[in-house]
């Protein structure tokens, strides 16, 4: 029985895609919460992280590594997303993490 080429590139390209579907869902490691002190009440405050689950797997996931290298370190991304924050109603967004 002989497999054509094109059916070994097919059965390449959805082992890779399973591999990268896998490797998507893979367990991340537990992350410290940030804490630090604050100096008006003298308490052991924790930090809130706006978008920490994204974070998290941005920079702990191979998947989320390669994300972040080709998409979310491009100046086009950064400009629309700083442009989008200086608008009146980011600041609704902002209010949020206080």
């Amino acid at each position: 029985m002989k497999i054509s080429k094109t059916k070994k590139w097919w059965c390449l390209i959805l082992l890779l895609l399973a591999v990268i579907a896998i490797m998507t869902v893979f367990p991340l490691p537990p992350q410290a919460p940030i804490q630090y002190y604050d100096r008006q009440s003298g308490l052991l405050k924790t930090e809130k992280v706006a978008g920490e689950k994204w974070l998290v797997w941005l920079y702990h996931n191979p998947v989320g590594e390669a994300t972040l290298w080709a998409l979310a370190k491009r100046k086009v991304v950064s400009s629309v997303y700083g442009n989008r924050m200086d608008l009146p109603s980011s600041t609704k967004k902002n209010r949020t993490l206080c």
